[in-house]
């Protein structure tokens, strides 16, 4: 069977928000902006303790990564729908569709 390539993952904090500790299945990643981690394609839960972890506030959200594409998780723990996500094509994978 073919080895899918596997997906990025970013977590960012939006314009003006606090950064965070962030977590990825349960697995501490360290201090936002966690950049271009290479992770299996499929579901995995994210979760941003902002604050101390017993006082502070936590945002939790659940993504699906694709292989080969980006998903850009962008939090703002002063929102109510505090989690933004987005999906962008990786260059790798942008170049072999132009040919």
């Amino acid at each position: 069977c073919p080895i899918h390539p596997p997906g990025t993952l970013t977590v960012q904090a939006g314009l003006g928000s606090r950064q965070g500790q962030v977590a990825v299945d349960g697995r501490v990643l360290g201090r936002s902006p966690i950049r271009h981690v290479y992770l299996e394609p499929g579901g995995h839960k994210i979760a941003v303790h902002i604050g101390s972890p017993a006082l502070g506030r936590k945002v939790e959200t659940e993504v699906v990564l694709v292989s080969a594409r980006e998903t850009v998780v962008t939090f703002d723990h002063r929102r109510p729908d505090a989690v933004l996500v987005r999906d962008n094509p990786l260059a790798a994978k942008a170049r072999e569709d132009r040919w």
